[in-house]
This record gives structure tokens, sequence and C-alpha cells, in this order.
């Protein structure tokens, strides 16, 4: 990811500057298209893993409440693992 070129977090990455500074960017930057495109791909970023802590947090409190073990513990199951269903083998 690169880094902003200016400012008061010159040198950071897109990814490690906070979301309020970055929507700001891209509210009055509009002369930078660059920095703006840059602030937008970091946001999407930013989105996505917000997104996906939100779903593993929401699936542990599933199944714990189904008396299961959390999502971690559950990551220790290799990969291709498939559970057999009626009908197929």
């Amino acid at each position: 990811m690169p880094k902003m070129p200016f400012g008061k977090y010159k040198g950071v990455e897109f990814t490690s500057i906070p979301s309020s500074y970055l929507q700001w960017m891209i509210k009055y930057l509009e002369s930078c298209p660059d920095i703006v495109a840059n602030a937008k791909k970091a946001l999407a970023a930013m989105s996505e893993f917000e997104e996906q802590d939100t779903l593993e947090a929401e699936a542990d409190r599933i199944l714990k409440a189904h008396g299961c073990a959390s999502l971690a513990s559950l990551r220790s199951i290799p990969r291709g693992y498939r559970r057999k269903t009626k009908g197929r083998r």
C-alpha cells in the first residue's frame, strides 16, 4: 500500500491513517486524484476487515450459544474437510 506523501501522516501507509482523515481527504483534496484514489482504496480495505471482524464475532456468538467452541478453535480443522451428507460419497 502506498504511503502518504505529505502532511500530518507523511510516510504512513494509507491503511494506517484514521478513516475520518481518509474521508476528509476524499472530500477536500479533489485536486490530488492519486491521493484520493489511494484514500478510497484504503477505506475499502478497512471496510472489508471490519466486516470480517463483525462476521467472526457473530459466528463466535452463535457457536457459543449452541455450546460449541469458538471460531478460532475451528481453524485447526484441515482445509478440504467435508462432512459426509446423504446421497454423497
